[in-house]
């Protein structure tokens, strides 16, 4: 493409809910969805693949939804690169009472190879903690009719 325009990108989501019923153990999320794409795929469940070289923006929001009555849950969500920690990539978020709702949404900005990939990782204190999805119903009215993934990313080449 025209290394003066912005040719490559995706945008992913999963309709299915990402539980993670132990705690202390780190649960890639995946997706089962591709919306649009070109230069950027999914594979493997879980790895967002780069296939040319470039500056990107990451970005995603979760559905993240308390499973248990008592007790606050501390929720992380990182990223890796080609299987491996990225550092100070990381944000808490905590969800507190049954059945709670909380949208985690960030971005990072990475410098990318062809072949790299991107991995979103959720680690729960206590677990009890899931990205959920509500799925659509048509003709249920208001919010019913659209549905939530449980957790989208968008992938948008920037340089």
């Amino acid at each position: 493409g025209d290394s003066g325009s912005l040719t490559y990108y995706g945008s992913f989501f999963d309709t299915t809910t990402q539980t993670n019923p132990v705690g202390n153990v780190v649960r890639k999320m995946v997706y089962n969805t591709t919306d649009i794409s070109n230069g950027v795929s999914i594979s493997s469940g879980s790895r967002i693949v780069i296939t040319n070289p470039g500056v990107y923006n990451i970005q995603f929001s979760a559905q993240i939804q308390d499973t248990k009555s008592a007790g606050l849950r501390l929720v992380s969500i990182w990223f890796r690169k080609n299987g491996e920690d990225i550092p100070f990539s990381n944000t808490n978020v905590t969800v507190d009472n049954q059945d709670s709702y909380l949208v985690a949404s960030w971005n990072y900005m990475l410098a990318l190879n062809a072949g790299d990939y991107i991995e979103l990782v959720m680690w729960a204190v206590g677990g009890d903690v899931q990205a959920l999805t509500e799925i659509p119903t048509p003709g249920a009215g208001g919010n019913g009719n659209v549905g939530v993934p449980s957790i989208i990313a968008t992938v948008t080449q920037i340089k």
